[in-house]
Order: C-alpha cells, then sequence, then structure tokens
C-alpha cells in the first residue's frame, strides 16, 4: 500500500495534478492535527496559528506534506531516548504571503546532509525510501509555495512552507 501511494503521488506530480483552493489555516490545521492523531496518539504536537491566516494551497497536497514532516520530526527529531518536543506553527509572512512551520526540539539535521535533504532516494533511515522530503518539496512547488530547511534557533530542525496567503478569500480573481 506504501508503494503504491508512492507511485500514485509521484504519477500525480508528472501531471501536475494540484488543485489549490483558498481556506482558512486554522481550523483546517486543527483538523490535520486531529487526524495525524489518530493515527499516531502517542505524538502531540503543539499549535500556534495566525487566526486570520489564509492558504492557497491544495489541501489534500498539504496535508501530504504537513504528514510527512510530522513523521520526520518524530523520527529524528528524539534526543537521549527522549519522545521529541514538536510544534507547528503558522503566520504571515509578508503582506501576502504566510509560513507554516514544524520544528522539533531534537539533534537537526546533520550538516554534511542539508545539501542532499530534497534530493530524490537520499535517506538517512534504514527504512525510508528517500522520496519524503523529496515529494513534499515537489508538491509545494506545484502550489507555488517553498519548501525550505532551518536549524532551529535553539538546535532542532525547523521546516518551512512558505505559500501565497490571500487576505480573503475574495481576494482573487
Amino acid at each position: 500500500a506504501r508503494i503504491n501511494t508512492i507511485v500514485k503521488d509521484v504519477l500525480d506530480l508528472s501531471r501536475g495534478a494540484a488543485r489549490p483552493q483558498i481556506f482558512l489555516l486554522q481550523p483546517w490545521l486543527e483538523q490535520a492535527l486531529a487526524q495525524y492523531r489518530e493515527s499516531h496518539p502517542e505524538r502531540q504536537a503543539s499549535l500556534f496559528c495566525t487566526p486570520t491566516l489564509w492558504a492557497r494551497f491544495d489541501p489534500h497536497q498539504l496535508q501530504q506534506v504537513l504528514f510527512n514532516l510530522l513523521d520526520n520530526a518524530w523520527l529524528h527529531g528524539q534526543r537521549h531516548e527522549q519522545p521529541p518536543k514538536v510544534h507547528v506553527s503558522a503566520r504571515a509572512l509578508y503582506q501576502q504571503g504566510g509560513a507554516l512551520e514544524v520544528s522539533d526540539d531534537g539533534p537537526g539535521v546533520p550538516t554534511d546532509a542539508v545539501e542532499q535533504l530534497f534530493e530524490p532516494f537520499f535517506t538517512t533511515a534504514t527504512q525510508g525510501t528517500g522520496l519524503g522530503l523529496y515529494l513534499a518539496r515537489e508538491l509545494c512547488t506545484y502550489n507555488q509555495a517553498k519548501l525550505t530547511y532551518h536549524r532551529g534557533d535553539e538546535g532542532g530542525a525547523m521546516f518551512r512552507i512558505t505559500f501565497v496567503a490571500p487576505a480573503s478569500a475574495t481576494s482573487l480573481s
């Protein structure tokens, strides 16, 4: 099933299958995180979101990206056998753009791996396919968004999706 999902995602990418919608981000994030917790009840991420922030993105594809980033934070953010603290935040970044960030307090990405993070088939995990971050970045690109990695202010990893955030649902013509 996992391989079928990956193949379907790759095929959808090759067809440019993004169907962006405009939606208020906070309720969408609350619902997405609740769905994530249904599959992973032991994983509790904190959330901060500017209540009036809108996004223009394919909601299904944004969920795929978010879940991949959350999985990575939980799998790679562990330090000294302690579960990581994972935080999701969304805020306005500029006049009509926002940022959705997933961060953890773990060791961060090794310096020698940063350049290859978004390359297909690059993985540091024994069970990974190396396609997760590559597909996440491509899904962002198809939605006129950008996925980047940043070292956290106090260590850890932070992945930022920078996206179009119209002021309201009526701002696009």
